[in-house]
């Protein structure tokens, strides 16, 4: 949860504004996505980027490197990309103390091969895409993956049951099948930090307020997003039953004519696709260039139905209607309103640390499930370090409950748009909130979101 959604400490509230018991609402999405796995007739595509995540752990002991550095030199001044390590160490220093996470792009190699020879952590896959689609096929979905290059090393990271699969020469092909000789890993350098544990940069101890993660890359292969004609054919075949597609990582790109490219590609192929039922998701993710923002947002958004993204990344959605950064929740309803109606979406979403709130134009009591789901199982990987079966969500139900301090979002909607268990009503649609469950000490933080977006790419349908 960002700084720029969160209430005025001082706003007094009445906090009993719902009958619901959320624990129990949890449950019975947790049935209905337990009978849509055993029932399911169509499955997801997922793109477009993949790489390999190395996830290093931020603690004192690791910052070593870091306390080494001229101290004068060290600011905590955030830099727009990376060149050296010192330009790592003030990006540290600066998510660290705002309790907030971000991408970088590396933009020296060396810098890359730095970190490598002074940190150190444990692999596993990586990209919006990617780890939506493991995270899906570990639920029992069936879903089929775009890859901008799948090396030996990344396809034995993917989901082994065979519902995860590559298009590939008008088949579907398990990871292992489908590999391309010569395709290099790319990998991306996550810095993860925990909330209350004291980091000692030399020039200032640092205190995190919450638990979060950096994530840098030099990474040639996805900055271009080449689209993989497999992929796109798999889509447009009816054999295959795709019916809900995931649309993310322009946002990599490194230059803003390079993504119109892309996009203007890609909605050749959205209008090819919408000759039958078929919900297209975008996943905002966080994007360094203006003129990226513009494209995503501007060009991209109008011609789907369904945009998602974090509270790191509302500020983006504020600045493409003409709104300020939210400094509330209501401030963030409202800029999802404006965005919603402006666009034309069937629904967007914002997902967050304490709750997820949509505004749509559909059934609010089946978004209210997908949204209790999704929030579950990106919960129960907070817990886990990984991604869950449907046969662990019921006892991380059990022993995890709401976290308290949303009952004041909640309260702050139920006073603004006649919220009452979770669903309310706007101009733009109807809304729909959920709260998230308390996970005081998670095991990562890494991929929480994407595989949020995977969990509820399971339970929507197309409009």
């Amino acid at each position: 949860m960002c700084g720029a959604c969160r209430l005025n400490p001082g706003m007094v509230l009445m906090l009993t504004v719902t009958s619901v018991d959320w624990r129990q609402f949890y449950r019975s999405a947790l049935h209905s996505a337990q009978e849509a796995a055993a029932h399911q007739t169509s499955r997801a595509a997922c793109g477009f980027t993949n790489n390999v995540d190395i996830v290093i752990q931020v603690t004192p002991e690791a910052l070593a490197p870091f306390r080494a550095l001229p101290s004068a030199v060290l600011t905590g001044t955030l830099p727009q990309s990376l060149n050296t390590p010192l330009d790592l160490a003030n990006a540290l220093l600066y998510f660290a103390r705002h309790g907030v996470g971000g991408e970088l792009q590396i933009v020296n190699p060396a810098l890359g091969a730095w970190i490598r020879a002074h940190f150190d952590g444990p692999t596993e896959i990586g990209g919006t895409g990617a780890r939506a689609a493991n995270a899906m096929a570990c639920l029992g979905f069936e879903t089929v993956m775009h890859v901008t290059g799948l090396s030996e090393l990344e396809a034995e990271y993917h989901e082994p049951s065979g519902r995860l699969t590559i298009a590939f020469g008008g088949r579907l092909l398990p990871p292992v099948e489908a590999v391309r000789p010569g395709d290099e890993a790319m990998f991306h350098l996550i810095f993860e930090y925990q909330a209350d544990v004291p980091l000692d940069f030399g020039v200032a101890v640092v205190v995190p307020s919450e638990s979060n993660r950096i994530i840098t890359y030099y990474d040639p292969l996805n900055l271009a997003v080449k689209l993989d004609a497999d992929y796109l054919a798999a889509i447009n075949e009816p054999a295959n039953r795709i019916d809900r597609v995931l649309v993310s990582g322009f946002n990599q790109m490194e230059r803003a004519e390079q993504a119109q490219a892309r996009v203007t590609s890609l909605l050749a192929h959205i209008r090819r696709w919408r000759t039958r039922p078929i919900l297209i998701h975008v996943e905002l993710a966080s994007i360094l260039d203006p003129g990226i923002a513009e494209t995503i947002l501007g060009t991209l958004a109008p011609a789907v139905d369904s945009l998602g993204f974090n509270a790191d990344e509302i500020p983006i959605v504020a600045e493409a209607v003409g709104l300020p950064a939210p400094q509330d929740i209501v401030d963030c309803l409202d800029v999802m309103a404006r965005f919603k109606a402006q666009a034309r979406l069937h629904r967007i979403n914002l997902h967050t640390q304490l709750y997820c709130l949509s505004v749509i134009g559909g059934d609010p009591a089946a978004e209210r499930q997908a949204l209790l789901f999704a929030s579950l199982v990106a919960s129960t990987r907070a817990l886990m370090g990984h991604y869950p079966s449907l046969s662990v969500l019921e006892r991380v139900l059990n022993d995890h409950p709401v976290r308290a301090a949303s009952q004041v979002y909640e309260a702050r909607l139920a006073s603004h748009c006649d919220l009452v268990d979770g669903i309310g009503h706007s101009e733009a649609g109807s809304v729909v909130y959920v709260p998230t469950l308390r996970v005081d000490h998670p095991v990562t933080t890494v991929g929480l979101g994407d595989t949020y977006t995977g969990a509820l790419l399971s339970m929507l349908k197309p409009t």
